[in-house]
Formats: C-alpha cells, structure tokens, sequence
C-alpha cells in the first residue's frame, strides 16, 4: 500500500533539505523526499473543508486549454482555501501545496495574457485578491511576492487613461491594489514590517519616475496611500525616511490638494494625519529645493475664498519660514509670478508670523546687503518697496527678543531700509509706528 504524505508536510519539507523555490529540488532527494508530495492533496488538514476548491485548483494546473471563466474559478478558489484555512487555524502545508502546484508561476502567466490596452474582465481584480490571500497565510516566499507585485504594476499602471476604460472596474481594480498593498503589510508582524515596506517600496520607485505621465501618477498616488496607511496604523514606521525626493515632494503636494480638495473619506483622514506628521518633522519629508514647488502651489491655492484652505496654507507657512527661511524668502521674491497680489499676501503673512518672523527678518538683511548672494534683482526688490511698513512692524515686534545678535540683526536692517526706501519708511513712521515709544528710527 502506497504511504501517504506525512500529516506535517512543512516539518517534513524542512527536514529534507530540500528548497522552496519554484525549480526542481537537488539531488539526493529528488525520488526519496519529493515524489510523495506529488501525491492527492488530502494530506493537507485543509483538505476535509475545502475538497472541492482544491481539486478545482489542482485541474485548472495541470489543463492546458483555460478560458476566462476557468481562469476566475482558479483565483477564486484560491482566495476561498486561504480564507478557510486561515479562519480555522489550518494553514500547515500550504506553502507546500502552492510549491508542488506552482501557483505563483500560474498567477504569473495568467496576468502577462492580459492584454496592457483593455479593461474588459475583473480577472486582475480577483488576482490581486488572490495574491493578497497567498500573502495572508504566508503561502508563498517573500520573493515571490515581491516579482508578482512586479507584474501587477506593470499590468495595470500601463494601461490607457482611465477616461477610455470602465470607471467602475478600474476604481474595484486599483482599490484592490491598494488593499493588496495594505495586507502585505498587515501580515507581518511589527518587527518586520518596516523591510517589508521598504521591499514594496523599492518596487514602486522605477514606476514614479516612468516617461508616462500616466504611470508615474498611479505609481505615486499607490506611494502616497501606503504612507497613509502606515501613518495611521498602531505600527507607525519612520516613512520619510524610506522616501527621497523628489517622491517626498509629490507626496507633500499630494497630501496638499487632498487635505483641500474632494477626495474619499479615507483619503481625507490619511491627508490630515501625514499633514500632521509633516508639519511635526519637515526635515524628513522637506528639503531646501523642494520649498520653492511647495510655495508655488501655496501661491495656487491662496486664490481659493474657502476659509479651511486658507487655514491649511497657513500652517505650511510657519514651517517653511523657521525650517527653510533663506530659501522661503527667495521663493516669494524669486519664484512667485507676480500677476496678481498673492506673493504680496505670502510675503505679508511670513512677516506676521509670530516665532519665525525673526529668521526671515535676518535673512532680508544678508539679501539687502548683498542681493546678488541670493540672486535678487531690483526689480525683485519692488515687492519689498510696497511692504515697507509691514516689515517696519516685524522689525518693531522682533526688537522685544532677548538675543543680542539678533537685535543688532535688526537695527541693522532698519538702516539699510530706511537709506534704500527713504520715502516709503519715513511715510510708514508717520502714519503706523509713530504711537510706539520704542521705535527709534
């Protein structure tokens, strides 16, 4: 009577020697290891609950005709045994399972057939399911994963623009690549989950930087909700620190336009709690080339009369003044298009602001001393000319610091304004600070 495969296939698969991978285990063990495990699965403790969903997996292997709807039962029956096994504790002998069956190369296959240019079936819907369930019951290798996540971004972040597929099966398909991404995380305990985020990450880079506007988009809007999901969870994870720019930046603006905008209630939280996350550790997220794209958008969206935008622009503004305030300082003087009375209300609202006024103030000095350090032009330094007074009243608030060097910052300041823009600071001394018994100009 032929022997059945042992009750414990994983320990007995350990103690053979014999590897995971999908190629044929070496020598010696060849016959007197493996051969047994190509027997019926019903050495599986799943086998009893799942018959049937494992004898449909097992045919779909090893037929070589497979239409559409053998394809769908395939996945699907794969995502019914994970689930079963996973919910009743009967996940030993899975991996070997999927190791004989060669489910990983079959998934493979099936995905590469689909064609880049439609949208027609939710077969890549119900993969991504399937590969999610694999991952849920460590069914397959880490590597396995990693090269079908591959696969999965270059079947679906190449395809047309959405405005030329079905909305809705292209919305079902990204969200579960989303919840695909969110399990690979969530099976693996806190210790490890940092790798393996940088292992999807890693995967993802090549596609934010693609030639097509279209890929780098859908590749970074997958980014950007990873780092939401993350920023979220009870395991948080330093994120910014496995992001460079100029990912960090898009991800910043990301987090922007939908902190503002219209966007799923999901998207709305994660916005808020990586807006957060941001604002409390800008050098991780922030550098001084990225200031400039991050005030050119400000400078977009303070046209907006919404009260909550506003609100948002203005927490930003703090930051990038105390972080980056020489380059904050140049963008509004540099960078900003002067068409209408934005970079004025920005440079206003720098110089109001309580707590970093001071730097930027300091800054305005090195420039006015030398413009060319910063590459100002007189015709830059028009901007300056119309805010005066206000720069005047940041002067007059600043001087209450304790820090010499700073006060001394600021006389020196009020001097060169006063010699460069006589009229303007005598007319402001005049009319707003001649009630102040402490300036003296």
């Amino acid at each position: 009577m032929e022997r059945k495969p042992p009750r414990s296939p994983r320990v007995a698969w350990e103690k053979s020697g014999a590897p995971r991978e999908r190629r044929p285990p070496p020598e010696p063990y060849q016959v007197t290891e493996v051969q047994p495990l190509h027997a019926d699965a019903d050495w599986l403790p799943v086998y009893p609950e799942e018959k049937e969903v494992i004898e449909t997996i097992e045919a779909y292997v090893n037929s070589t005709e497979k239409d559409l709807v053998q394809k769908m039962q395939f996945l699907n029956c794969i995502i019914t045994l994970c689930s079963t096994a996973r919910n009743k504790g009967l996940t030993e002998g899975l991996d070997v399972f999927c190791f004989i069956n060669d489910l990983p190369e079959n998934i493979e296959v099936l995905m590469r057939q689909e064609p880049r240019e439609q949208l027609c079936t939710a077969l890549r819907y119900h993969t991504m399911n399937a590969i999610a369930a694999l991952s849920s019951v460590k069914a397959i290798s880490e590597d396995e994963i990693v090269h079908l996540l591959n696969v999965c971004f270059k079947v679906i972040f190449y395809l047309p623009p959405k405005k030329v597929l079905n909305i809705c099966l292209y919305n079902h398909t990204l969200h579960a690549m989303d919840n695909m991404l969110k399990v690979l995380l969530d099976s693996h305990p806190s210790s490890s989950i940092r790798n393996q985020l940088q292992s999807i990450l890693e995967v993802l880079l090549p596609f934010t930087v693609s030639q097509s506007k279209i890929v780098r988009e859908r590749a970074m809007e997958r980014m950007w909700k990873l780092c939401g999901f993350m920023a979220s969870s009870f395991r948080q994870q330093p994120i910014g620190k496995l992001i460079h720019p100029p990912q960090t930046t898009d991800i910043v603006l990301m987090t922007l336009e939908k902190t503002m905008g219209d966007c799923s209630t999901e998207d709305k939280e994660y916005a808020r709690i990586l807006l957060d996350l941001i604002l409390r550790d800008p050098h991780t997220w922030l550098t001084d080339q990225q200031v400039p794209v991050i005030v050119g958008f400000i400078q977009r969206k303070l046209k907006s009369n919404s009260t909550s935008v506003q609100e948002i622009l203005t927490s930003v503004l703090p930051v990038l003044a105390n972080e980056f305030p020489r380059d904050a300082l140049t963008s509004v003087l540099t960078e900003l298009t002067q068409s209408d009375s934005t970079p004025l209300d920005i440079w206003k609202r720098m110089l109001s602001l309580p707590g970093t006024s001071g730097r930027i103030l300091e800054e305005l000095h090195h420039v006015l001393q030398d413009p060319e350090l910063c590459g100002i032009t007189t015709a830059e330094l028009g901007l300056l000319r119309l805010t005066v007074p206000e720069i005047l009243g940041s002067i007059h608030r600043n001087l209450e610091s304790n820090s010499a060097s700073l006060q001394q910052t600021l006389r020196s300041l009020l001097d060169v304004l006063t010699n460069r823009f006589p009229r303007d600071a005598l007319r402001s001394v005049l009319t707003d600070l001649s009630q102040c018994d402490r300036y003296q100009p």
